[in-house]
């Protein structure tokens, strides 16, 4: 017998020895073999491996060996005599050497002949493997048709690639290539098919891809098809819809929180702190109940009462009759009392000064009583405390004179006092001698400004002016004065302002300049308002426009006067920092970047960006993500992105064959190999085996078998 390498194997690390017998056939007419097409002509051999360098040349679809001259190894490549023809051998043999013998073909699975190379088309009988079928080495059970693939390939020349998705890391049919089923589960999250090499379908995650993504992730957004978690698309962007929370959005927001991610903050001022709507923030309004608190309106709550308007919804008007125009609480609607003025005007009481002075009262809270000396018998005006004139009788008791009745006669005349020509007649024209009423002349009106009445007598009603009191005051006097009734000027009493807030100029008929507000315009606006936008001329508040903030990025409140509080940051400080910088510092309360230490990180571990609101990227892990996973964790997946530990596999810390530690780092050492360094290599010579694939790169001592030299060699 001889014995007859077989061929090397790509892909292996190493050589795969067998032995065969080659039985003697019946001669064939030729002997030269002639190989199928290949790229190097040098490639094309026998399969007794001889004349594999020979010089080839092209015939026809063939290739064949040259003759004459050319040599091989120091032997001539065959017979000059038998190289014009190809060698056939009959059914169940195979050209096997260049002297023209046929050899009988292996073990092939149901006695099926060989192919001219020897090779079994189906596989092979039970006990028997190798590409010819012609090896047994004690096999009980039919081996794969292509047993001898290496771990990866698979097909009739292993020169297919598995996927590599196999899940929990199996290996792949060596025949087709797929993946076998454990419990049910096939692929790696993320990935389908029999042979794992398709991506999830848009909306699909998990092992199999048997899991839907959630529908609430931002922008209507894919999940990731492994984890299913939902992306977040950028910085600054949020991870899901408005009303949803969680990695996977699958959560509804906590009850006071509402919007994308829920990081918004339900208003206050809902009514009985009723929650709002998770998704618009607007409080939740309940049949026959406000939706807002007292001093409160609008979808969010978050709009105080206009000026004027009080109660729950801001539904309620304030009565009208507060002290020198002053606006009611917005809230309980009373009219306010300060710096010891009266609550309510002339003709009114009560704490929102809506009830009118009884008949025998009058002025300001009505706290003045009504003359004894009117004819009606003590009835006066609410307002003025003007005894009543009716008409052809005297508005007094005798011997009582003026507007009031509460001016004694001089002299102790009885009914007519003795009473004297105004200075106010128009031009200073006297009055008439007997009645003393003022005589206009020609188209002059009757009266001075300021002044009304026949004779002249009466100054002008609070709210008019000019002459005869025909003019009705336009300005806005501080507090509802009156204005002067001469010329229209409002009055600056005891060093108070003289206009209403968001009003100027002596008649208190001009607004206030962008950028000031207050009684006369004389306080400038100080807050930090979007855009600049000027703030509000009365309040001196910043104005809330529908779509857009505002406050100026790290300020808030409705003066925009006060910064973000800690953790917040951005227009109206809504955005809520990552919380993720470094030993806890707090983010920018403008753009929310972490701050930048003079010396080391930005980032705490397992995070990165400017922000540091990026969770480290498979591969990564420590702080600002700048260190490298050692890439050897169990089945390929990514270190724990804080310690840059590999994960656990069913509670036990597995790494890739070769290494073992915590981060799956260090290599195997002391003669171990495999997965977790945990088993043990063979009969080595002159040293440690493969930590990867436990092979013995030196061979096997006296007495083992390569490639793992763990089985004695058998005597032949």
């Amino acid at each position: 017998m001889r014995l007859l390498t077989l061929f090397l194997l790509t892909g292996l690390s190493g050589l795969v020895l067998a032995s065969r017998v080659e039985k003697p056939s019946p001669r064939a007419h030729l002997v030269c073999f002639q190989c199928p097409y290949v790229t190097r002509p040098q490639d094309c051999r026998l399969v007794t491996s001889k004349c594999h360098t020979c010089k080839i040349e092209q015939t026809g679809n063939y290739w064949k060996l040259g003759c004459g001259e050319h040599h091989c190894n120091g032997q001539e490549c065959c017979r000059t005599n038998l190289c014009n023809g190809r060698l056939t051998c009959p059914s169940g043999q195979y050209p096997g050497a260049e002297d023209g013998t046929c050899i009988p073909c292996g073990h092939c699975l149901g006695g099926a002949a060989c192919d001219s190379d020897g090779h079994c088309p189906n596989g092979c009988e039970p006990g028997w493997h190798g590409i010819g079928c012609d090896q047994n080495e004690g096999v009980t059970a039919t081996p794969p048709a292509n047993l001898d693939c290496p771990p990866g390939r698979y097909g009739s020349d292993c020169m297919s690639f598995c996927s590599g998705r196999c899940y929990l890391g199996s290996v792949c049919d060596a025949v087709t290539g797929e993946c076998p089923e454990l419990n049910g589960v096939r692929c790696i999250p993320g990935y389908q098919g029999l042979k794992c090499d398709q991506p999830c379908d848009a909306g699909r995650y998990g092992p199999n891809c048997v899991n839907a993504c959630s529908k609430n992730c931002y922008n209507d957004t894919a999940c990731y098809s492994d984890s299913g978690f939902c992306p977040i698309l950028g910085a600054g962007m949020p991870r899901c819809k408005s009303g949803w929370e969680g990695s996977f959005c699958q959560l509804d927001c906590e009850r006071g929180r509402w919007g994308q991610d829920c990081t918004n903050v339900c208003s206050a001022q809902c009514w009985d702190f009723s929650p709002c709507d998770v998704v618009s923030g607007n409080c939740e309004l309940f049949l026959g109940k406000p939706r807002c608190a007292s001093g409160w309106s609008g979808y969010n709550c978050d709009t105080p009462c206009p000026r004027g308007i009080y109660g729950e919804d801001c539904l309620y008007n304030c009565s009208g009759h507060c002290y020198h125009g002053a606006a009611c609480d917005r809230i309980t609607g009373f009219c306010p009392v300060t710096h010891g003025d009266p609550r309510c005007a002339s003709g009114w009481r009560g704490e929102t000064c809506e009830i009118s002075c009884p008949h025998d009262r009058y002025g300001e809270d009505c706290v003045q009583v009504c003359s004894s000396h009117c004819r009606e018998g003590g009835l006066c005006d609410g307002v003025t405390g003007f005894c009543p004139l009716l008409p052809g009788q005297p508005r007094c008791e005798d011997g009582w004179t003026g507007a009031k009745c509460d001016q004694i006669c001089s002299g102790g005349e009885s009914e007519a006092c003795v009473q004297k020509c105004t200075n106010h007649c128009y031009s200073d024209n006297a009055c008439d001698p007997n009645t003393g009423v003022c005589s206009p002349v020609g188209s002059n009106p009757r009266c001075k400004a300021g002044w009304f009445g026949e004779r002249c007598d009466k100054p002008c009603p609070p709210g008019s002016h000019g002459v005869d009191c025909q003019q009705i005051c336009t300005g806005h006097c501080y507090h509802g004065a009156a204005c002067n009734p001469v010329d229209e000027t409002c009055p600056q009493l005891n060093g108070r302002a003289r206009c209403e807030p968001g009003w100027q100029g002596p008649k208190c008929d001009m607004h206030c300049a962008p950028h000031t507000f207050g009684a006369d315009c004389s306080s400038l606006c100080t807050g930090e308002c979007y855009n600049n936008t000027p703030c509000d001329t009365v309040t001196g508040a910043c104005p809330s426009i529908p779509g857009q903030p505002r406050c100026k990025a790290g300020y808030h409140n409705p003066y925009c006067e006060q910064t973000c509080i800690t953790g917040r940051y951005g227009a109206d400080c809504l955005q809520v920092c990552s919380g993720n910088c470094i030993n806890g510092s707090t983010c920018n309360r403008e753009i929310g970047h972490c701050p930048i230490p003079e010396s080391g990180p930005r980032c705490e571990a397992g995070f990165f960006g400017e922000s540091c609101e990026w969770a480290c990227n498979p591969g990564t892990h420590g702080e600002d993500c700048n260190q490298h996973c050692s890439g050897h964790c169990y089945q390929d997946v990514s270190c724990e992105p804080i310690t840059g530990r590999c994960p656990a596999v069913e509670g036990v810390r597995k790494c890739e064959a070769g290494y073992h530690g915590d981060k799956c780092d260090i290599v195997c050492e002391g003669g171990t190999f495999g997965e977790n360094c945990q088993q043990k290599c063979g009969m080595c010579s002159g040293s440690s085996c493969d930590p990867v694939t436990g092979v013995c790169p030196g061979g096997c001592q006296a007495g083992y078998s390569p490639p793992l030299c763990t089985s004695t060699t058998p005597r032949l």
